[in-house]
């Protein structure tokens, strides 16, 4: 039997729920979308789902309960603190986006205004939270002017060279920058990361390094130095070729933004590593950003 795709949709606006059902309807195959009408029914509706939801996308502005409130109740709670959740909501004010983001949001999109953002939510949500690459095969129109730094914690030097590879061959501009160990991750997230320039769009971390315990303390360490010297919420993509739901629980818990499982079928890398790129730079708004009190420090490179 097929195995389902369960995604809460928390909202009070019935049109909005529609929008969202059919897009992912059209997306993603098998999936099962139940609605969640008022927040405060969220709860119950968690405690009848013993398997639970794979995502919860939520409204920011219902009655009775807002979206922030009950994020920070789910946040707050081991039972239900592993599951991503997604924000959506008509406001762009930063500090609300910001806030967002200190209380564990997974991602905060602006709600779409049409079809076509609905089907790029759509498309987001398949690869990086339910890992469905059955889109894959049209890559994204790019219309990026400057080009994105992403960091990759890779220790084995086959995956580095597929990657590479892959966005060698991409229709996006990149500066990719290699940590190949744990100790060399950990060295960057604690001394470099802060005044790291050009700023660091994304961070993609292989969880096995080589064991899982090494990938959950360095993705522990990352939030640490964000959070120490009042970062942004740099997304942390882990990548890795497990599937198991505890690695995915785990890493959800230490405030992964999302967990993605390798393809592979590495041909697929490239429109795998554009849709992702895509998704993060153009849907999801990023908090508002600040630098710590020390400043910018001189550009550096980092190596192997």
């Amino acid at each position: 039997m097929p195995s389902y795709k369960t995604i809460f949709l928390v909202d009070d606006d019935e049109d909005d729920r529609m929008l969202v059902r059919e897009a992912l309807v059209k997306t993603v195959n098998p999936i099962r979308l139940v609605d969640v009408e008022r927040s405060d029914d969220l709860f119950p509706f968690l405690d009848r789902a013993p398997m639970g939801p794979k995502l919860i996308l939520m409204d920011m502005n219902m009655p009775r309960i807002n979206g922030l409130e009950m994020l920070a109740k789910l946040k707050g709670d081991p039972r239900y603190e592993h599951i991503p959740v997604i924000m959506i909501s008509t406001t762009t004010n930063s500090a609300l986006i910001t806030q967002a983001y200190s209380l564990g949001v997974n991602a905060f999109i602006v709600k779409p205004v049409s079809y076509e953002e609905y089907d790029q939510l759509a498309r987001g949500v398949a690869l990086c939270f339910l890992n469905n690459y059955r889109w894959q095969a049209t890559a994204p129109v790019s219309d990026f002017d400057d080009s994105k730094t992403i960091i990759v914690v890779e220790d084995s030097d086959d995956h580095w060279f597929l990657l590479q590879t892959a966005i060698r061959n991409s229709s996006m501009k990149y500066q990719l920058v290699r940590l190949n160990t744990k100790e060399r991750a950990t060295l960057f997230a604690k001394d470099e990361l802060p005044g790291f320039v050009p700023a660091v769009d994304m961070i993609l971390v292989d969880l096995y390094l080589p064991k899982r315990e090494d990938g959950l303390q360095l993705l522990a360490n990352l939030r640490k130095s964000m959070h120490d010297h009042h970062l942004q919420n740099i997304p942390i993509v882990i990548f890795t070729y497990s599937d198991s739901s505890r690695d995915v629980d785990d890493c959800y818990r230490g405030q992964a933004n999302a967990y993605l499982v390798k393809p592979l079928d590495v041909t697929g890398w490239r429109f795998y590593f554009e849709n992702l790129i895509q998704f993060w730079s153009k849907a999801v708004k990023p908090p508002r950003f600040t630098r710590s009190a020390q400043g910018k420090i001189p550009e550096k490179r980092v190596g192997r």
